[in-house]
C-alpha cells in the first residue's frame, strides 16, 4: 500500500524548528544493448516532471531584500509538495509510457527534495519512484544520460532541492553512445546559479545512428529570455556538425515565434506538431500549482519535439506517417491524489511516432 507523506504536519513541524541549527543519478556506463538496431516506427516522448510546487516563488523570496518572507515561501511550497504528491503522479506518468510505448522519454525536472526532521531526513527520489511505477507494469528503461542543474540547500531550514534531465531508453535498445552537459550560459541569483543542460544519446535505427537531445531551457523575460537564447545557439552549436538524423524534445521554456524557435527552424530543425497539426496551437503549460484545476486551461506552448534529416522528403517537410500527440491534458488523465485528483504534471507530454528515416 503506498504510504501518503503528510507534507502538510511537515509543514508545521518546520515551522516550530526554523530557528534551530539545522548523490544524483547519473548515467549508466554498464548499458548493455541486447539487439542491433531499432525497427522503425520510432517514438519519442518528453515530459517535464514539475517538481511539485512554484519554485519562481520561493526563489522570489529568497532573492528578495527582505528576510522574512523566505520561510513563509518555503513552507508553502513544501505543503504544495504534498497537495502533488509524486507517488501518485508517477503512476499517471508510467502509464502514460505503457500507453504511447517510447524508445526514448526525455525527462525535465526530475528532482530529488530532502527535507529535515526531527526523525532524519525525508527524501523523495523521482526517478526511484517512478522508474518503480515502469517496472510494475512490466517496463524497463534505463537512465543513459543525466545532468544536474541545480542542488541546492534552502535556509532557514536546510531543504534540499537537486534538479536533473534525464533521458531514458528503452533497455536493449542499441545507445552508440550518449553524452550531458550544462550550458555556459546560465543565471547567477546570489544565493545560487539557476543552470541548465542537455542530456543525448546515438540510438541505431534501421541501420543509421539517430541522435535524441532532449533539454530544459531557462525560463522568464528579460535577462532570462536572453540566457535561454545564448542556451539555445549553445545547443545549435553542439549539433552543428552531427550527420545523422537528429531530435531535439524538452521544455523550451519559449513559444511559436520566440527567438529560440526562429533559431531551430533557421538550422533546418523541423518542428513536428505544427508539420502533423497546421493551426492546432498544441498548448502544453500550465495547470494550476497545486494541479487542482478541473479542466486544462493551457495559455502557452512550451513543449516541442524538433527533428532535422532522415525524417524529411526533398522537399524539407516532415516524412508523411507521423503523429504527435499531447499527454496528460485531458480530465480523465487526472489521478486520484491524496485531498483531490490531480495532474500528472503541470505541463503536458508530447509524444511522436516518426516512420523510417530515409
Amino acid at each position: 500500500m503506498k504510504q501518503t507523506i503528510p507534507f502538510g504536519l511537515l509543514a508545521v513541524v518546520l515551522l516550530a524548528s526554523a530557528c534551530e541549527d539545522a548523490n544524483p543519478v547519473g548515467p549508466n556506463p554498464e548499458f548493455q544493448s541486447e539487439a542491433s538496431q531499432v525497427t522503425p516506427p520510432l517514438v519519442v516522448m518528453t515530459r517535464n516532471l514539475y517538481v511539485g510546487a512554484d519554485l519562481d516563488a520561493v526563489i522570489a523570496a529568497l532573492a528578495s531584500p527582505d528576510p522574512t518572507d523566505d520561510l513563509p515561501a518555503l513552507l508553502a511550497a513544501i505543503d504544495n509538495i504534498g497537495k502533488t504528491d509524486f507517488g501518485v503522479r508517477a503512476q499517471g506518468l508510467a502509464q502514460e509510457i505503457a500507453t504511447t510505448g517510447p524508445l526514448a522519454v526525455g525527462l525535465q525536472e526530475v528532482s530529488t527534495i530532502e527535507i529535515p526532521t526531527p526523525g532524519g531526513p525525508l527524501v523523495v527520489d523521482f526517478w526511484p519512484i517512478l522508474d518503480a511505477a515502469l517496472e510494475a507494469r512490466g517496463l524497463y528503461y534505463e537512465v543513459v544520460a543525466s545532468v544536474v542543474n541545480i542542488d541546492i540547500t534552502v535556509p532557514p531550514v536546510g531543504a534540499r532541492l537537486i534538479d536533473q534531465d534525464m533521458l531514458l531508453v528503452r533497455r536493449g535498445a542499441p545507445v552508440i553512445s550518449s553524452g550531458s552537459g550544462n550550458y555556459s550560459a546560465d543565471l547567477p541569483l546570489g544565493f545560487t546559479t539557476i543552470r541548465r543542460g542537455w542530456v543525448s544519446a546515438d540510438v541505431r535505427v534501421a541501420g543509421k545512428d539517430v541522435r535524441i537531445l532532449s533539454t530544459h531551457l531557462e525560463s522568464g523575460t528579460g535577462i532570462p529570455a536572453l540566457i535561454r537564447n545564448a542556451q539555445t545557439s549553445e545547443l545549435i552549436g553542439i549539433l552543428a556538425n552531427q550527420p545523422g538524423p537528429v531530435i531535439i524534445m524538452g521544455d523550451l521554456n519559449d513559444e511559436p515565434g520566440s527567438q529560440v524557435y526562429a533559431m531551430l527552424t533557421g538550422n533546418g530543425f523541423i518542428d513536428t506538431w505544427t508539420s502533423v497539426r497546421g493551426g492546432d496551437p498544441g498548448l502544453t503549460c500550465c495547470h494550476a500549482p497545486d494541479l487542482s484545476n478541473a479542466t486544462a486551461s493551457f495559455t502557452k506552448r512550451l513543449d516541442y519535439v524538433f527533428v532535422r534529416g532522415g525524417f524529411m522528403t526533398s522537399d524539407g517537410e516532415l516524412v508523411g506517417g507521423a503523429r504527435v500527440d499531447l499527454l496528460g491534458e485531458q480530465a480523465a488523465d487526472k489521478i486520484a491524489g491524496p485531498f483531490y485528483a490531480i495532474w500528472p504534471s503541470d505541463h503536458a507530454g508530447v509524444a511522436v511516432r516518426l516512420p523510417p528515416a530515409r
